[in-house]
């Protein structure tokens, strides 16, 4: 095609016009930087300078090439679109469609030469208005409204212990006796299986969907941590030897804590609590681990005895204070998984979701019961920041369908089918968990894109 085939019909707003010259100008914007002494200048660039087009061009009654009419109602309506409000269309010639806006024009009537307007226009390129963006960082207000939440509920285990008439040692002695049930549950989380196993696939590499099946390239499916490349599996379970031993340390230590609690100690005792709690998140590589694990903490409520004795209230108000505690610190601890979270899909979202939100509802209704406001409110905030940081995260991401074939297929075949990706195959393994990858059931989930 010659270089004519190629021209545009130019037009402005709509408007079409013939074109005698065109000129573009253009550069860098310079900031010239002058220095006593010193011969040369240095120019900082400070970005792409705005790119101008002058026109010169004309209106012609009935013209062969781009028609046009009337000429004088052609410019009527050259001279609205001139005196339009805000950036316009302009086809150039040469570099098509541009959105530009008029500086100034000139449309020239001569006498002599009858049915011909001669225009000049002068345009600069326009871009979209852009206004400085905050973006709210949803993970990091769980992360605040957690630290929080333990805080206040340090403070509530504190002032109940203040509050009592009296401070029995039968008191301690429950106390210690409801840390010591609530610690063998944590022994036996530190110790839980599942948690070990997939510590250790975390290794980067592909290890086949029966171990580390959820692993994609040192990734577990839920979480974003990944181990070194010179990582082992005796490495690994050396590492969670030592995250267990922190738990065993931990433990004692509240124990320690437990025995000497005092109206004046209770500070001491509520933060090994949390402590504890904090060791055993620690020592979970998968934050879907994480949940499982507090979920199960937060499930503990030692058994009051019901009683009228000033000592037997004691008794009971120590105990029920601890319970809350703990129950309290594992809660928070799984709202920062939750936070943690590398989410798949809306419909992982919204299970794991409802999972937390569901341990903070049980606590913000004890909280509620016992006229605690300051915890109350503060659990109130954690549930509020998870939902939303949850629901922030899943707006973008696919929700899960179910997928019916008319044959047992192979995992890569059914990813290019329906992701145009057979690199997929592992996701759609790791979904169905067929038997064997190379025959996919009839009727499974995956992500709808």
């Amino acid at each position: 095609m010659s270089w004519a085939d190629n021209l545009h019909q130019a037009s402005f707003r709509g408007v079409p016009f013939g074109v005698q010259t065109e000129t573009t100008q253009g550069g860098r914007r310079q900031a010239i930087h002058e220095y006593p002494y010193r011969d040369t200048p240095w120019p900082e660039d400070m970005g792409k300078a705005a790119r101008h087009n002058q026109v010169v061009g004309f209106l012609l009654e009935n013209d062969a090439i781009y028609g046009g009419g009337d000429v004088l109602v052609q410019r009527d309506q050259m001279l609205a679109a001139c005196e339009a409000s805000g950036p316009g269309t302009l086809v150039h010639p040469t570099l098509g469609t541009l959105t530009v806006s008029l500086l100034e024009f000139a449309i020239t009537q001569k006498w002599d030469a009858g049915r011909y307007f001669e225009l000049s226009l002068s345009f600069v390129e326009a871009g979209g208005r852009i206004y400085p963006s905050v973006a709210v960082s949803t993970g990091q207000a769980v992360l605040t409204a957690a630290t929080s939440c333990d805080t206040v509920s340090l403070a509530a285990f504190v002032a109940r212990l203040v509050a009592l008439a009296l401070f029995p040692a039968e008191l301690v002695a429950r106390v210690v006796s409801t840390i010591n049930t609530w610690t063998s549950i944590v022994s036996d989380l530190a110790d839980d299986a599942t948690r070990l196993y997939n510590t250790v696939g975390t290794l980067q590499g592909s290890y086949g969907r029966f171990f580390g099946g959820a692993n994609r390239g040192g990734l577990t499916k839920s979480s974003s941590i990944t181990v070194s490349s010179t990582a082992t599996v005796t490495s690994l379970i050396a590492a969670d030897v030592a995250a267990r031993a922190v738990i065993a340390t931990a433990v004692s230590s509240l124990t320690a804590a437990a025995a000497a609690l005092s109206v004046n100690t209770g500070t001491a005792m509520a933060t090994a609590v949390q402590t504890v709690v904090a060791a055993l998140y620690s020592a979970t590589a998968d934050p879907a681990d994480g949940i499982r694990l507090m979920s199960s903490l937060a499930a503990f409520t030692p058994a009051v005895p019901t009683t009228i004795s000033v000592i037997g209230t004691a008794m009971a108000t120590g105990q029920d204070a601890t319970g809350d505690l703990c129950r309290r610190a594992a809660v928070v601890a799984a709202a920062r998984a939750a936070q943690a979270y590398q989410l798949s899909s809306s419909d992982e979202a919204v299970t794991v979701r409802d999972t937390v939100v569901a341990l903070i509802d049980a606590e913000i209704d004890i909280a509620g019961d016992q006229a605690e406001d300051d915890t109350y409110s503060a659990l109130r905030t954690l549930r509020q920041t998870v939902v939303t940081d949850l629901n922030t995260r899943a707006a973008t991401l696919p929700s899960m369908r179910t997928v019916t074939v008319g044959a047992l297929l192979p995992a890569p075949v059914l990813a290019q089918r329906l992701y145009k990706d057979s690199t997929r195959a592992d996701e759609l393994v790791s979904e169905a968990d067929p038997p064997h990858p190379a025959f996919m059931p009839v009727t499974f989930r995956a992500l709808a894109s």
